[in-house]
């Protein structure tokens, strides 16, 4: 027996479902892993605030919109606090676009039916919802797409909706391809005048913003040279983008439960295309979802964000489908059901214990409590956010790209040294991932240990010892002079550094510059380390 659903019903059960669905959302973005590029945005962010210049003392290959957004937040207190402030930021930053899109959709159906369910696929929708609980400039460009799509639909004011286009495309230029729906939307006449106008504005602004700076050349440079430099990969079929493997959406690729209905509303939503109610906007979307499929080509590997412009957009056409399809046959809580089944299952795998974001908050309180606001930091697995950089380059495999820049920073070696940096962030993947070139790594291995810190290594000496002979020598090189504490194996036992008698975790000074140890027999092992 089919049973059918009054409006009000099939509303309220829609309503229900966006209200659960968001709370698992809103879960998952306080306790969800925090991506190295979430701390590579928000360490932008800070550098800005201490009055860093982007491309003259920073290394970065896009426009800084994003990261203006987030000063306010560098404004508090530091603490690990702050990413989690971040991460609600972005999740307010969702709903704000929800709210556009339920405005264009309405705008387009002129059913409250088919807006609701519009949100909530756009909210459930598996391929974007990961990203989308990120501290990421992709939401942000969003609610400024939507909303110039919002404003053109009616033809009128079109200067503002030019102008969030250009907010758009300044965040994250690859926004680019939804330029032609949008011409085509404003009526391709003269009120196509304004609506340049206003899309040009922004990067007037970003201009004169440069060119009073003074760093003309290096942001051109940085912009359009450095970022091919970073990306310099292979691109990628589009439909790569759209297969199980490589994409992610539990703990692994492969086919899941979240990937069918992906799947599904992909293939509805294409359908849903043709079911549009006007022409106009039939060619609104052909247009869109066209040159956004060009698009994807152009990326170098086959990240879910990419694809997010897309998919949120997707939810429009599929919407109407279903609706069509509810409104007949079908439970309408089937449909509920299988959404409330793809986020429970996302959100058991983002929120388990090896998936939180514990350990890194750590390392952002702990980094915090043992330097002080002066004293650099290198990164090299994107875990800290509120320390200077040990290092022109930060947040990035530097060693897979260096190479191919125009403007070749110095060393790292060098730079570690001439910015004293005594702690570097790291793990056992760390090395490998970040590409680290000799004679990098060996410097590195040389002159930083593991402190007590989970991920924190610190300026110190590791020595092997036998029979009163310590490798690989018993003179080292000390590269800044602070305090340091030293341990030795057995425990409780005394060295000597320079003449001077040093018992076991007694802390004492070193002055930079070559320094001699001499041991007794019975030590096998002992480290000289910074005192923190």
């Amino acid at each position: 027996m089919i049973v059918y659903f009054s409006g009000t019903m099939l509303e309220m059960l829609l309503a229900l479902t966006l209200i659960v669905t968001s709370l698992l959302r809103l879960h998952m973005t306080t306790v969800r892993f925090f991506d190295p590029d979430e701390f590579a945005h928000l360490h932008w962010a800070y550098l800005i605030a201490r009055g860093n210049v982007p491309y003259r003392d920073i290394f970065m290959y896009h426009i800084p919109v994003f990261q203006v957004f987030l000063l306010p937040l560098m404004l508090l207190v530091h603490s690990s606090h702050i990413l989690i402030l971040a991460r609600l930021g972005m999740f307010v930053a969702v709903g704000l676009f929800l709210l556009l899109l339920y405005r264009v959709s309405y705008c387009i159906t002129k059913n409250t039916k088919t807006t609701l369910l519009v949100v909530l696929i756009a909210s459930i929708f598996p391929i974007g919802l990961d990203k989308l609980l990120e501290i990421r400039p992709d939401t942000l460009m969003m609610v400024f797409l939507v909303g110039s799509i919002c404003i053109a639909w009616s033809r009128k004011r079109v200067f503002f909706s030019g102008l969030l286009f250009g907010l758009a495309l300044l965040t994250l230029p690859k926004v680019l391809f939804a330029l032609p729906a949008l011409i085509y939307l404003t009526g391709l006449t003269s009120v196509l005048i304004p609506f340049f106008a206003g899309a040009l504005l922004p990067f007037w602004g970003f201009a004169l913003s440069i060119v009073a700076l003074g760093i003309t050349p290096t942001a051109l440079d940085a912009i359009a040279g450095a970022s091919r430099a970073v990306f310099v990969e292979r691109t990628f079929s589009p439909w790569l983008g759209f297969a199980p493997w490589p994409l992610v959406y539990l703990d692994r690729g492969g086919i899941s439960f979240p990937w069918i209905v992906s799947t599904m509303l992909w293939i509805v939503a294409c359908i849903g295309i043709f079911f549009l109610p006007s022409r106009r906007a039939k060619v609104f979307f052909l247009l869109y979802f066209s040159f956004g499929l060009i698009s994807l080509t152009q990326f170098p590997s086959p990240h879910i964000q990419y694809h997010i412009p897309l998919a949120l957009m997707a939810s429009i056409p599929a919407g109407i489908v279903l609706t069509k399809l509810l409104s007949r046959q079908l439970f309408v809580g089937v449909l509920c059901g299988v959404f409330l089944v793809s986020v429970w299952q996302q959100w058991t795998v983002r929120t388990n214990p090896q998936n939180r974001n514990t350990e890194q908050l750590t390392v952002i309180g702990d980094i915090l409590r043992i330097s002080r606001p002066d004293e650099t930091v290198y990164d090299m697995v994107g875990s800290y956010v509120f320390r200077p950089d040990g290092y022109t380059i930060c947040c990035h495999r530097y060693g897979a790209f260096i190479d191919k820049l125009r403007i070749k920073p110095p060393p790292l070696w060098h730079e570690l040294i001439a910015r004293k940096t005594k702690f570097i962030i790291l793990d056992r993947s760390g090395f490998s991932l970040w590409v680290t070139p000799e004679p990098d790594l060996s410097f590195i291995q040389k002159n930083y240990l593991p402190s007590g810190y989970p991920k924190i290594y610190t300026l110190g000496f590791a020595f092997e010892c036998h029979q009163g002979t310590c490798s690989p020598n018993t003179v080292f090189s000390v590269i800044i002079a602070e305090t340091y504490r030293i341990s030795t194996n057995p425990p409780g036992a005394s060295v000597a550094i320079d003449g001077r008698e040093i018992i076991d975790n007694n802390e004492f000074q070193l002055q930079e510059g070559n320094h001699r140890i001499s041991v007794p027999p019975t030590i096998t092992s002992l480290n000289v380390q910074l005192a923190r």
